[in-house]
């Protein structure tokens, strides 16, 4: 072997060394993993370096090393993370490279509806119709089991129902074992402040009660504003000795308007949906809902309510969102009001990242936990 070709050996092996110890240092990054993790890299990187410098560094050796490291790093990972290395990727994306498509509401901007239609999809028809001067939809599934969920639509209370819910509503029937969705375009702010989004929600619940449907066989489900929206509702009914639904599932709720949870400072830069400073923040500073009332209302923020009596619940929420203490603080007030409550904190997830990233780990996860809720509830 010439001396030309020795030399160039060390400069391949420490250059491929680098290549693979940084992919895999970012792998580790990504998926938030332990300690441990990074002790196997590190030992491992040791090891292989250590080799390398031995006399039996040579053909089948430098392979098997090779080999041997990787897979041992790889097999660790899975054991020692928190986030799945595609919720990783999602969040890494949404943190440093997506932005918004939109600012926060402008309340001096009229509201624009958007083109609103839903189509049937295989296996499903859409009844699309307007009742009290707010349009519904109404998801049917082919093999219908009966039961309806209720959907109260995110969007901060500015921003009306679109066309991406259908999809939300779809994931909902298939959890409550087929069942049909009904979701309502409720008035939204600033042209329409409380009560006018409770009064809609109100409505659509009476309408579900009026067409055939048995408050032991409605679901509230919500999302965001829609979540605080579900929660408020029910706290209405129960103070008005008035029929309440089954359960409620709440998907990283809005429940404190006034904004002053504890996970708003100290989640304030790890949500890539509502980190300070963001296009979306302001849709969440001094809401235009809360009108000329106190942001801390029930009805409003139902995190100042009492949640004595309420049916069985199941909240769920990203560890990493700035509105994590709006879902903590209820469960806390719900538990200690004699609530059965199943709560859930997916370590490292952003807002709603159930509906926004469907198709990782942890949201296929809480799915999968939303349908075992539904399953237990109608078991009891």
């Amino acid at each position: 072997m010439s001396q030309t070709a020795r030399k160039r050996h060390p400069v391949l092996f420490y250059l491929s060394f680098t290549i693979v110890f940084l992919i895999f240092l970012f792998m580790i990054l990504i998926c938030q993993c332990n300690w441990i993790a990074y002790l196997v890299l590190f030992l491992s990187a040791t090891a292989l370096c250590l080799i390398r410098n031995t006399t039996c560094w040579k053909g089948f050796s430098a392979v098997l090393c090779w080999i041997l490291s990787i897979l041992l790093t790889l097999t660790v990972i899975p054991f020692t993370n928190t986030v799945s290395f595609g919720g990783g990727l999602v969040v890494a994306y949404r943190r440093y490279v997506y932005t918004p498509g939109c600012s926060a509401r402008d309340p001096q901007t009229p509201v624009k509806k958007s083109a609103d239609i839903w189509e049937d999809r295989d296996g499903y028809q859409v009844e699309q119709f307007t009742y009290d001067n707010m349009d519904m939809k109404l998801l049917q599934p082919d093999n219908s089991n009966g039961r309806v969920i209720l959907q109260f639509h995110g969007g901060a209370y500015v921003y009306p129902l679109n066309t991406k819910f259908e999809n939300y509503a779809i994931e909902y029937s298939k959890i409550n074992g087929n069942s049909d969705v009904l979701t309502f375009d409720y008035r939204v702010a600033p042209e329409n402040p409380y009560p006018a989004a409770l009064e809609d929600a109100l409505h659509a619940y009476f309408w579900l009660l009026d067409n055939g449907y048995q408050p032991e066989d409605i679901l509230f489900v919500g999302d965001s504003a829609g979540g605080g929206l579900a929660l408020a509702t029910t706290m209405y009914l129960r103070d008005h000795e008035l029929p309440m639904p089954k359960g409620i599932i709440t998907l990283s709720a809005w429940t404190n308007l006034a904004f002053n949870g504890e996970s708003v400072e100290t989640n304030k830069n790890s949500d890539p949906q509502f980190y300070e400073g963001s296009p979306l923040e302001g849709d969440l500073i001094d809401s235009t809902y809360i009108g000329d009332n106190s942001a801390e209302n029930p009805y409003i923020s139902p995190v100042y309510g009492d949640f004595t009596g309420f049916p069985p619940m199941l909240m769920q929420a990203g560890g990493a969102e700035r509105l994590l203490s709006d879902t903590t603080d209820v469960a806390q007030k719900a538990k200690d009001d004699g609530v059965d409550v199943q709560e859930t904190i997916y370590s490292g997830m952003f807002h709603e990242f159930q509906i926004i990233a469907p198709n990782i780990r942890e949201s296929k996860q809480a799915y999968r936990e939303m349908e075992q809720f539904v399953s237990q509830l109608y078991q009891e």
